[in-house]
């Protein structure tokens, strides 16, 4: 791309370097030229399929197989951009296979991309436009965020992601396992990229457990599941397991694969139609019957098994959306597939071995804390309100199985199981087999404080933060908890939600009940109008303030302190706190599983109890903040001459704090934080 040169210039380098050319294009002086090459004893043919401006696509066969290829180099000129975007629309008629597209597009899509410089909307929406009608997607990058960078005035440079990789559904599929590198630059402004196709990885250990859904459509699976579950019965933990074993045991003996199945039936109804064409036997006729109502029922499985897969959420089963089910599954793998990572000591790595060993160290020391907090000191920070009568009697009340059923009834039922493997719909579509043991392992939870052990272990996926992730930081640790562990918090989660009101000041607008997530947006826009229109000559200002992995540095014993404080009953406390530390986790790395180890602070996103009791920890700031206002340290902003004082907003852990803007009030404020941090 942008060769800036003559081909002919180079040919003999590159026939020394062992590469001939498919087909290229030459540059205009210093602008524009293209070049294919493929390496000498390929045996991938590769053919001219069409040439235009500086574009050219190829393709590539390999036996039967066969897909397309086009190399562009878009001009710098936006109209002469906008030509070869039509192009690229109308060329999508002509292209039937599998298709990627790589090279300079000399545009970036959003804002993102962009680092330095303006961002024009309308460029970006008529590239973005393109990739929407040829349904195009880009194809998962690793290496760097951005591929050309140019100092601009001042010395400050540009970054923008230029170049790029894009597919259509086909080519990803046929090439699951795909993914660009971004390499580094020398003597260009471009960094080349580097397509590597891949081979599905061999799986390390044995293949975790999952129940299928699909298995529910079978006639016989309802016996399997009781009698598994009667061999056991009152051992909860022994009779989840027996199942699992014998659902192995009955996929593998008669459920089968799905896939080969189809196949299978498809071959049998194709033979009985082709007899019929010649015959005419009543038995063929009804045999043709019975294999389509089979077949129906294969499809049915097939689009359940790939909807569990898909993880999505706002389109339904029914429709036969197995190819929207599929191609899903796959973008979403190949999103979260971890290619590469730069290291805590800088250094870029792509070794599976040693990623995996430093996601290990690196998540373990951040749930393992080495340090103690200051809470045995919490009784002399400000004291709030605490819970009444009924909300204690609300928390340690008798389970009943039918509160059981109502947690189990609000629960998505196609949401990522946890260790055990098996999710919300095994529990509800065979409630009449296994609710009363459910019921009762949680109600033993609720009267001793503890449970099986088992139960709490958790998995931790790791969700890009970013498009492109480049260390451990821009990951976000979510924890697969068992479906029963999730019944337990869910109930907790009911019988608190209600009260929360009494405890949690009107400066948190999370999680409570009643309190909308944009009131406090409108308080804050409200507050920088006034602060921008003010004419008084004192100024005030506002920080805003992300916690860094605020769930995960969270202290149990100022967790702990926090529920006495206000005002848990004894029980209450006990089970919150055995929820929260009784965990082990196991961080799921590029589909394995890697050693588990057992936490020492922090709070599992992905439990339902989770942001209840972050918004609890909270809450001992803002009452930290409220004290140093009603001492006169802290000196809150007035919207107005006689409005209320505003000295702080939380958007769970978005932290808005306002004060007047001088120095000392800048000190107060870091005081604050600091005595905050030292406590939890």
């Amino acid at each position: 791309m942008e060769t800036h040169t003559s081909f002919q210039k180079t040919k003999q380098f590159w026939q020394r370097a062992g590469h001939v050319s498919v087909h290229h294009v030459d540059a205009r002086s210093h602008a524009g030229g293209i070049w294919l090459l493929k390496q000498n004893g390929c045996n991938i043919a590769a053919d001219v399929f069409e040439v235009y401006m500086d574009t050219i696509t190829i393709r590539l066969s390999l036996g039967n197989a066969n897909w397309f290829l086009t190399g562009i180099y878009a001009s710098p000129v936006y109209t002469s951009r906008l030509e070869l975007w039509n192009h690229i629309t109308d060329l999508r008629r002509d292209i039937i296979g599998p298709w990627l597209l790589m090279g300079d597009f000399n545009d970036i899509i959003r804002p993102s991309e962009q680092k330095g410089g303006t961002f024009s909307h309308t460029r970006a929406g008529a590239l973005l436009k393109v990739m929407d009608n040829c349904n195009l997607v880009d194809v998962n990058t690793t290496g760097g965020i951005f591929t050309w960078n140019r100092p601009c005035t001042g010395n400050r440079m540009v970054f923008r992601k230029l170049d790029r990789v894009i597919d259509d559904v086909p080519w990803c599929m046929a090439f699951p396992e795909a993914y660009v590198e971004v390499l580094c630059k020398f003597h260009s402004d471009h960094n080349p990229l580097l397509l590597r196709c891949g081979l599905p990885r061999q799986v390390l250990g044995p293949k975790p457990f999952r129940f299928e859904a699909a298995w529910i459509t079978h006639p016989d699976y309802s016996d399997i599941v009781k009698s598994a579950w009667g061999k056991n019965e009152g051992d909860f933990v022994n009779c989840l397991q027996q199942v699992q074993h014998d659902s192995i045991i009955f996929n593998k003996e008669s459920f089968g694969n799905i896939r080969k199945r189809k196949v299978q039936l498809e071959r049998r109804l194709k033979g009985i139609q082709c007899a019929l064409e010649r015959v005419d036997l009543a038995r063929l006729v009804y045999l043709q019957r019975d294999l389509q109502q089979e077949y129906d029922m294969i499809l049915s499985q097939e689009e359940i098994h790939w909807y569990q897969k898909a993880k999505d959420d706002w389109i339904k089963l029914g429709d036969r959306n197995t190819k929207f089910f599929h191609t899903k599954t796959v973008i979403r793998r190949k999103r979260n597939k971890i290619h590469g990572l730069h290291l805590p000591n800088g250094n870029w790595c792509t070794n599976d071995d040693t990623l995996r060993e430093e996601a290990q160290n690196y998540f373990k020391n951040l749930f393992c804390s080495a340090t103690s907090s200051a809470s045995d000191g919490l009784s002399d920070g400000p004291q709030g309100p605490t819970l009444n009568d009924d909300a204690c009697q609300a928390l340690t009340r008798q389970i009943t199985k039918d509160e059981v059923t109502q947690a189990l009834n609000q629960m998505h039922p196609f949401k990522a199981p946890g260790p055990d493997g098996f999710q919300g719909i095994f529990f509800k579509q065979y409630w009449h087999i296994v609710g009363d043991d459910v019921a009762r392992i949680i109600s033993t939870a609720f009267e001793t404080g503890g449970f099986p052990m088992s139960l709490s272990e958790t998995l931790i996926a790791l969700i890009p933060k970013t498009d492109c992730p480049q260390n451990f930081k821009e990951f976000r640790p979510i924890n697969l908890c068992n479906t029963v562990y999730k019944l337990i918090t869910k109930i907790l989660v009911n019988r608190l939600r209600p009260y929360l009101n009494q405890i949690i000041g009107p400066f948190q607008s999370s999680f409570l009940p009643g309190r909308g997530t944009t009131d406090n947006a409108i308080i804050l826009q409200e507050a920088i109008h006034s602060m921008r229109k003010s004419k008084r000559k004192k100024g005030d200002m506002v920080f805003k303030i992300d916690l860094e992995k605020a769930y995960d540095n969270v202290s149990w014993d100022f967790l702990q302190a926090c529920l006495v404080r206000n005002g848990f009953p004894p029980a209450s406390v006990k089970l919150i706190m055995f929820c929260v530390t009784s965990s082990s986790l196991t961080i799921m790395w590029n589909v394995c599983r890697l050693p588990s180890f057992t936490p020492t602070r922090g709070l599992r996103q992905g439990d339902p109890l989770s942001p209840y009791l972050f918004v609890l920890c909270m809450e001992f700031l803002s009452q930290i903040i409220i004290k140093n206002v009603d001492d006169g340290q802290w000196k809150p902003v007035r919207l107005s001459t006689n409005g209320p004082p505003l000295s702080h907003l939380f958007f769970a852990d978005d932290v808005l704090l306002f004060a007047k803007a001088t120095k000392s009030q800048a000190l107060n404020i870091a005081a604050t934080l600091k005595q905050f941090a030292d406590y939890s």
